[in-house]
């Protein structure tokens, strides 16, 4: 069998997320539809570091994209460099902006790369730069079906290029333990150790043998941050909980920017840090009973959907755009409440704690919806179907959208091409301060009316 050739570009100042894992699963999957897949890394001077990202992904076949010069000229030379030298039949840009320009003027040349991109959120900078690449995207992967929606109705890309396929969730490597059934005694312990447990709570005294035995597995999976997530909502939800005396152990997995602050607030929640898929298989989604989850919006995210398949039952937001979507249906296999309403959140949970029979009914039916194109194995398949039908059509060849502002005082006086020529003879370098410079996911030129129709469309689909 002849392989077809995927490059898949991406930055690397973050190594842990939801686009990582469904990028590594493609990896490990495509070949046995056909697919060689090679990682284009992109490298800063202070930021993006593929050694970092090999590090963490070892078994990914790779090739590094040069920006240490810190512009968008010498960016786009090297990343330009590297197509030709692997000469993809497809690309796929995972949040790297650059790839627009350089594989529209690639085509434009005559060359037969099919450029797909992804869209896995519901943020309007991924919309405004999609709608004016529009006429070169050849495929455009979205997480779920109002993200599938903007794309085409907001951003212009024909639906027939349009497809959608949330990341895809492994088979569990062991069942979860139902709640009660087994109790580590030093999590019971654990539980009420704190001097915020300590007092009496709503009429009762310190917790029986028996409450302590039934107490609730609570886990929150993600990045830690306020922003989109809503982190501090679980320590607000945690303490209305233990308020109520309703008995549970809680276990966070992930890292972010309110990490310190949510430790500080929650001094007796086992935090875990950053956990590899392997360990969440292992040793975090088979030990929980509820997953929290507090985000503002999302596209579909992936670790509320791994622990589904785990048996374990969903308590989270009703985010911008969940109703448009399939994957959690409220009292089937999920429970939802409104964005911030921690005293409906902390009701649900409450509710589990006393309806076992909930519990396990909820359980069950999270455990058999991640099947099918949800399952790992089944979101790779549709991945390559998509590819192919990319690579069957004709390929998609526009007129180029105007060009962004300069991004230096060279670039006001030169061509592009002969400043950066010019400030590498002079040894210069453009360092940046933060890595969505350094290697930038959008253009930076932001659209009103793409924000209103997003708004808009929204607004539709709740």
């Amino acid at each position: 069998m002849v392989m077809k050739r995927l490059l898949i570009c991406t930055p690397t100042h973050t190594v842990h997320g939801g686009v990582e894992r469904i990028v590594e699963s493609l990896a490990a999957r495509l070949p046995e539809h056909g697919y060689d897949v090679t990682f284009a890394l992109a490298r800063g001077s202070r930021f993006n570091d593929p050694a970092r990202f090999r590090a963490e992904y070892p078994q990914l076949k790779s090739v590094e994209i040069d920006g240490t010069s810190g512009t968008a000229t010498g960016r786009r030379r090297s990343l330009r460099a590297v197509i030709e030298h692997a000469d993809p039949d497809v690309v796929l840009m995972a949040r790297l902006f650059d790839v627009y320009p350089v594989a529209a003027r690639l085509k434009r040349e005559g060359h037969r790369l099919r450029l797909a991109i992804m869209i896995q959120g519901f943020e309007p900078e991924y919309y405004v730069d999609a709608r004016r690449w529009r006429d070169f995207v050849d495929l455009c992967n979205t997480s779920g079906h109002l993200t599938g929606l903007a794309a085409s109705q907001v951003s212009g890309i024909p639906p027939e290029r349009v497809v959608e396929i949330a990341g895809g969730v492994a088979p569990p490597r062991r069942d979860r333990v139902p709640a009660g059934a087994r109790t580590s005694g030093s999590q019971a312990a654990d539980l009420w150790s704190g001097d915020s447990f300590r007092a009496p709570v709503a009429g009762r005294g310190r917790p029986t043998t028996a409450d302590q035995t039934s107490a609730l597995r609570l886990g929150y999976v993600g990045r830690i941050a306020t922003l989109q997530k809503r982190v501090l909502d679980l320590a607000d939800a945690l303490l209305e909980l233990r308020r109520r005396g309703v008995p549970f152990t809680c276990v966070v997995a992930g890292t972010g920017p309110e990490e310190e602050e949510l430790r500080r607030r929650l001094p007796d929640v086992d935090f875990r840090g950053w956990q590899t898929t392997d360990q969440l298989y292992d040793e975090v989604y088979p030990e929980l009973d509820v997953l929290l989850h507090f985000a503002a919006w999302e596209g579909v995210p992936i670790a509320p959907r791994e622990a589904m398949a785990h048996g374990v039952v969903p308590v989270m937001s009703r985010f911008r755009g969940i109703r448009a979507e399939d994957h959690f249906r409220e009292d089937v296999d999920s429970l939802t409440f409104d964005i911030g309403d921690i005293k409906a959140a902390a009701d649900h949970v409450e509710h589990l704690h006393r309806d076992r029979e909930l519990l396990e009914r909820l359980s069950s039916a999270a455990r058999a919806s991640q099947s099918g194109i949800r399952s790992e194995a089944g979101a790779a398949a549709a991945w390559a179907q998509a590819f192919d039908d990319a690579l069957a059509r004709e390929q998609r060849v526009g007129g180029l959208p105007p060009p962004t502002h300069a991004h230096g005082r060279l670039d006001r006086i030169l061509p592009s091409a002969a400043a950066e020529t010019l400030r590498n003879l002079m040894g210069r370098r453009f360092e940046h301060n933060d890595p969505g410079s350094e290697w930038p996911h959008w253009s930076g030129e932001p659209d009103p009316d793409v924000v209103a129709k997003l708004n808009a469309l929204a607004d539709a689909v709740q």
